[in-house]
């Protein structure tokens, strides 16, 4: 499990505690007041350690300074069982496919009476790209 810094008051999470930026963040609140001389208002929040998923799900996003290639949407240490693996059918190989996801395939025989049967996803599938399991493709690159 990957552990990430944060404070209850800011806006991002951090992969150290002596990130610059999370510093300046405790200094400004601390020391950038109109209370001239005399604060009332305290200290900074307290750095705890967390989760880049919690820290997430707490409105917080990478820090550009100490996480610059990060994702706005992080990673996941939890892949939630979305992993490429190998798959068969009938003994054949199919090639990376993601053994949690499935889609439903539907075939019309003659008498238009359906018959239905599930079939693997192929690695990467949707929410893999949505976790950040893998890179998200180049929006130049897809075809349009």
């Amino acid at each position: 499990m990957t552990t990430v810094y944060a404070s209850a008051g800011g806006e991002r999470y951090h992969r150290i505690s002596s990130c610059p930026a999370l510093e300046m963040g405790q200094n400004i609140h601390d020391y950038d007041c109109d209370c001239w001389g005399y604060c009332t208002h305290g200290r900074g929040w307290q750095i705890t350690e967390t989760t880049p998923s919690r820290a997430l799900a707490d409105g917080k996003t990478p820090c550009r300074v100490c996480l610059p290639g990060a994702s706005a949407l992080g990673a996941s240490e939890d892949d939630h069982g979305h992993r490429p693996a190998l798959g068969f059918v009938d003994g054949r190989a199919l090639g990376n496919i993601c053994p949690r996801c499935q889609t439903t395939t539907t075939h019309y025989d003659e008498a238009y009476q359906p018959s239905r049967w599930t079939r693997p996803v192929r690695w990467p599938c949707t929410t893999a790209l949505v976790l950040d399991l893998v890179p998200r493709p180049n929006s130049a690159t897809r075809s349009s």
